[in-house]
């Protein structure tokens, strides 16, 4: 079940908005105001590619942009998502209120392990 922060009722269903692209953060406000949309996330990555910082999500301008993410969710009370393999950048984001914290995908996750478990034989 999923439900807004504070919202009385539950829905089956929760859905996202991917803030990744420049234009998705310059059109927020009213994009975080729709009915179904619960939950926010940041994905830095692309986020600073679109913002002409390539492999430079902690730049102060992405930072920027990812703090007016976290203050529109907060006022709108949606969650928020934010992904990093990086743990000390995920402890820095949980400390400024993101709910969800993604650590890595599928592929990379396997990677590690798989290079975990080779350089132990």
């Amino acid at each position: 079940m999923c439900k807004r922060k504070n919202e009385t009722h539950k829905r089956k269903h929760c859905y996202y908005f991917a803030n990744r692209i420049k234009k998705g953060v310059d059109n927020l406000e009213e994009l975080a105001k729709l009915p179904f949309v619960d939950v926010l996330y940041i994905g830095p990555n692309d986020l600073a590619i679109s913002l002409g910082y390539v492999g430079e999500p902690d730049h102060p301008e992405v930072k920027k942009k990812v703090e007016k993410i976290i203050e529109v969710a907060k006022k709108n009370k949606l969650a928020l998502g934010y992904y990093s393999t990086d743990v000390t950048v995920l402890k820095y984001w949980k400390e400024k209120g993101v709910d969800f914290l993604f650590c890595g995908t599928e592929i990379s996750l396997l990677m590690d392990a798989g290079k975990k478990f080779i350089n132990s034989i």
